[in-house]
């Protein structure tokens, strides 16, 4: 069906934007993206880049990921891409796989009827009733995520003002700020994490409303929670995110422990230790280093957990008892709130057991954890703790010449000393 049938028939007529008016070319699209938007176009369908990707790539930006929109169904396009997945309750899409690329690729949607797509909370919970471009527009949040590319001609096609806004700096719901917050209380982490991450202010609601709908994230499964939360996290603003969502009194919401420390002045070192991690988790990604959710969770959760144990050592017969007891008590709470994978648990709980070696290295135990797939993550987790001041320097020394002496023997596992950290626990 040719695109200008359906904005002809539309009540919504949008700008579109000629590849001479904007800065998106092919070669900027990445090549698994390209692949697949060939292929549906080939089968016969249409086939947009949209989202985040479009908005990155015009405010030049390295997109994270590429998402297509089309009007293929995902049972045919299943059809057309051999290594796809059909995914996704609440939200029915698909995901093809193309070399070392995931590729997720939507069927246009329209608002679901309250009747079928909500419950009695309002917020809904099964968005797949299919519709045209038209429809799909006005199901997005914000306008800067509602600019579609078309493929087949590299034409923008802007129903809502996206690009005005994008161009000025404005992060803009699209409809009533009260009934879009309210059938997705997400849009309000994702409103924290657009308007800190592109430093854009925010128009058309307020802080207030944030919070009112914030309180009903509550209501939102955990799974949904732990993917807002790797990008809230691991994209290279989490200091700013962490920081605003404390402001707004949201961060309960991904962290239950944290209503219990709400006045930072009462415990700086706590402060300064998860500003460090927080900071120098946003240099590592910003400088195209890996970062994992797993290490910030294990900073997050560490002042509770020695508050627990603490708690526990008055009761239970032996510390080692207190540890497992408190660890079990701090992750389940977690879980609850959060649905964390049993991969990122597993790393959360071996950089904290690994603390206690580092506390008090001998040789003998260094050499049983020299190949240790965790050991980088913990060892800097224990010099973030040394710089906050939390515990003293003197293991840090200790540490940093076994591993300039298992560098130059080739027993550490990396290309680099873990040694660096020593200057700066000096400061």
């Amino acid at each position: 069906m040719d695109i200008s049938s359906l904005i002809f028939e539309s009540k919504h007529t949008p700008r579109i934007y000629t590849p001479n008016e904007h800065c998106i070319t092919t070669c900027k699209i990445s090549r698994g993206a390209n692949k697949v938007m060939t292929r549906l176009i080939s089968a016969g369908f249409q086939a947009f880049l949209v989202g985040g990707s479009v908005r990155d790539l015009l405010l030049e930006r390295n997109p994270i990921d590429f998402d297509v929109a089309t009007n293929a169904t995902p049972t045919q396009i299943s059809s057309i891409f051999r290594r796809s997945r059909l995914i996704g309750r609440r939200f029915k899409l698909v995901h093809v796989r193309e070399n070392s690329e995931l590729i997720e690729v939507a069927t246009f949607r329209k608002s679901p009827e309250h009747s079928h797509g909500a419950d009695k909370t309002r917020i809904i919970f099964r968005d797949n009733d299919f519709g045209r471009i038209e429809d799909d527009v006005i199901r997005r949040d914000y306008t800067l995520n509602a600019l579609y590319l078309d493929y087949a001609t590299l034409n923008i096609f802007d129903f809502v003002g996206g690009m005005q806004d994008l161009n000025n700096g404005v992060l803009r719901l699209i409809g009533d700020p009260e009934a879009r917050f309210g059938e997705d209380p997400v849009r309000v982490l994702r409103a924290v994490r657009f308007s800190e991450s592109l430093n854009f202010k925010i128009a058309g609601f307020t802080d207030t409303q944030l919070k009112k709908y914030g309180a009903r994230l509550r209501y939102i499964p955990p799974a949904r929670l732990f993917v807002e939360m790797d990008k809230l996290f691991l994209r290279g603003f989490a200091s700013r995110n962490f920081c605003r969502l404390r402001e707004l009194g949201l961060l309960s919401h991904l962290l239950p422990f944290e209503e219990c420390c709400q006045n930072p002045q009462f415990n700086s070192v706590r402060e300064d230790f998860l500003e460090s991690a927080l900071s120098s988790t946003d240099t590592r990604v910003m400088e195209g280093g890996s970062a994992t959710l797993g290490f910030l969770i294990a900073v997050f959760l560490w002042f509770p957990l020695k508050m627990q144990i603490e708690k526990l050592s008055k009761f239970e017969n032996a510390p080692t008892e207190a540890l497992v007891s408190a660890e079990e008590f701090i992750l389940l709470t977690q879980l609850k709130k959060v649905a964390i994978p049993r991969r990122i648990t597993k790393s959360v709980r071996d950089i904290w057991a690994l603390q206690r070696i580092f506390a008090k290295p001998s040789k003998r135990k260094a050499d049983r954890i020299i190949r240790h797939p965790r050991l980088r993550a913990a060892y800097n987790f224990f010099c973030l703790r040394v710089e906050a001041g939390e515990i003293p320097d003197d293991p840090i020394r200790w540490w940093s010449g076994f591993f300039e002496k298992s560098k130059k023997s080739g027993k550490l596992p990396f290309s680099s000393s873990l040694s660096y950290r020593l200057d700066r626990s000096r400061q």
